[in-house]
C-alpha cells in the first residue's frame, strides 16, 4: 500500500523537477534569442529554438499521456479495482510530468481511494496537501478536496478542520450536488458543537434540498433536523421530520451510522402513527 507521505513526497519532486525543466527550457530559449547577434556566421539562432520547441513538445506529449493514464482512474475506483488504481496512482506519481496538474490529479485519486477504504487519517493528510497548492485552474478538485477533507476530519473527531473545510467549500460557488454533500457534512458537524438553532434555521429549505438527495443521505439529513428540532423544542417539526426520515431508511440503520439520532429514535423502531395525525408540514416559524 501507497503510504500517504511517500505519494505527497513524490509529487512535490515531480512538481519541482518539472518546474525546474520549464525553467531551463525558456533559459534555453532566451539565451538562444539573446546570443543571435554575437554569433554572426555561426549557429543559426532558429535551430537552437527548434531544437527547444521540439523538446518542449516532447515532453508536454508525455504529460498528456499521463493526463489520460489519471482519466482511467474513476472508472477503475468505481468497478471497485483499488489495487490497479492504487499500481496506477504510483506509476503516475513517479513518471516525469512537465505540468503540475497531473500530480495533483494523481494526489486527488489517492485520497478518493482511501476514503473509499475508510482510511481517513491518510485523506485528510492528503487533502491538506492538495489544498496547499494553488488550485484555481481545478476549481472541482478544490471543491472536492474540501468535502472530503471535511468528511475525514469528522470521521477522526477533528472537528476545527471540518468546520474550516466546511467554511472554504461554502464559498467557493459549489454545484448542487456539492450543495447535496454540503448539507450533510454541516448538519453533522453542527450537531457534534450542539449548534441546535442553526441546524434548524431554515429547516423547510434544507428538508426541500433533502429530497433531492438518495434515499440515505436525504434520510440521515431529516433526521438530524429532527434532532435540531427536538433541541429546540418544535415538537411538531421533529415529529414531521421524524416520520419522513422513516419512509426513506430504518431507523436502526440511521442510528448505527450517526448515534446522535438514537435521541430521536430510542427504541430504533418505527412508530405507528397516531390517527388524526394529518401529516402535514409544520410551519417555519
Amino acid at each position: 500500500m501507497l503510504p500517504a507521505q511517500t505519494a505527497i513526497s513524490r509529487a512535490r519532486r515531480g512538481i519541482t523537477l518539472g518546474l525546474v525543466v520549464r525553467g531551463l527550457l525558456w533559459l534555453a530559449a532566451i539565451a538562444s534569442v539573446a546570443s543571435a547577434p554575437l554569433l554572426k556566421g555561426g549557429p543559426d539562432f532558429r535551430l537552437a529554438l527548434l531544437v527547444v520547441g521540439a523538446v518542449w513538445v516532447m515532453l508536454a506529449m508525455r504529460s498528456a499521456r499521463l493526463d489520460r493514464l489519471n482519466a482511467d482512474l474513476p472508472q477503475l475506483l468505481a468497478g471497485g479495482h483499488f489495487d490497479a488504481a492504487e499500481q496506477q496512482i504510483d506509476r503516475t506519481l513517479r513518471a516525469f510530468s512537465l505540468f503540475r496538474p497531473g500530480k495533483l490529479q494523481a494526489l486527488h485519486q489517492l485520497s478518493v481511494l482511501r476514503m473509499a477504504q475508510g482510511r481517513f487519517d491518510d485523506v485528510a493528510v492528503i487533502c491538506r496537501e492538495l489544498l496547499s497548492h494553488r488550485l484555481a485552474g481545478l476549481a472541482g478538485v478544490s471543491r472536492s478536496t474540501g468535502l472530503m477533507l471535511a468528511q475525514a476530519s469528522l470521521e477522526i473527531g477533528d472537528l476545527a478542520s471540518a468546520g474550516a473545510a466546511i467554511a472554504t467549500v461554502r464559498q467557493g460557488q459549489p454545484s448542487l450536488a456539492e450543495l447535496m454533500q454540503l448539507l450533510v457534512l454541516e448538519l453533522d458537524y453542527q450537531s457534534r458543537q450542539s449548534h441546535w438553532q442553526a441546524m434548524l434555521d431554515g429547516f423547510m429549505s434544507k428538508a426541500q434540498l433533502a429530497e433531492v438527495m438518495p434515499s440515505g443521505p436525504s434520510a440521515r439529513v431529516q433526521g438530524l433536523l429532527a434532532l435540531a428540532a427536538m433541541k429546540c423544542g418544535r415538537d411538531d417539526v421533529a415529529l414531521w421530520l421524524r416520520r419522513r426520515a422513516e419512509l426513506l431508511a430504518d431507523p436502526a440503520d440511521l442510528v448505527s451510522r450517526q448515534p446522535a439520532l438514537a435521541e430521536v429514535w430510542p427504541e430504533c423502531r418505527r412508530e405507528s402513527k397516531p390517527t388524526g395525525d394529518t401529516g402535514h408540514p409544520p410551519v417555519e416559524s
